[in-house]
């Protein structure tokens, strides 16, 4: 196989550090000069980058099968960039699978149905949200009576929190 120019030995695994292997799905290739000199040549590292992961193709689809009125009415709303940004529903970031992501402000809002009324499921959420802020994303939360009785100024909120993050970035 040739990958930039040079023939490259094994195809290596996620994660692999095998650095003669071409990016899998999901890897951003960097190609670097080697630093000292030497006899030319390439050191390669790889970064990982926001990007479904085939291993969760099934369950995000039954996800998206199985979303509650309020995920709908939401999707109604930001889809085909009717508030003006890109929105993917039911998307991998990291481990977890969020609700809906604008990768241009690196947005994520989650739906949050009587599910998450629970105290438990109350801290597993603040971790998950803790995890997905350190990674660099701003999430934002809506309550399924929010989407479903109050659209208008729900999207009215959503549109004013992403031009203030679009200002910031």
């Amino acid at each position: 196989m040739r990958f930039f120019g040079r023939r490259l030995k094994g195809r290596g695994g996620g994660g692999n550090s095998n650095p003669t292997h071409p990016p899998l799905l999901g890897e951003v290739l960097i190609v670097l000069p080697l630093l000292g000199g030497g006899r030319g040549g390439y050191r390669m590292q790889h970064e990982y980058y926001y990007q479904n992961k085939p291993w969760s193709i099934f369950r995000r689809r039954k996800l998206r099968r199985e979303s509650t009125n309020a995920e709908r009415l939401f999707w109604i709303q930001v889809k085909n960039k009717t508030i003006g940004y890109k929105f993917r529903r039911q998307f991998n970031i990291g481990r977890f699978i969020v609700d809906f992501y604008c990768h241009e402000l690196r947005l994520i809002v989650e739906i949050d149905g009587f599910t998450h009324e629970n105290e438990e499921r109350q801290k597993r959420d603040a971790a998950r949200q803790r995890y997905l802020e350190n990674l660099g994303y701003k999430v934002i939360r809506y309550t399924d009576d929010q989407v479903l009785n109050d659209t208008e100024a729900m999207v009215r909120d959503l549109k004013n929190k992403c031009e203030e993050l679009r200002q910031t970035r």
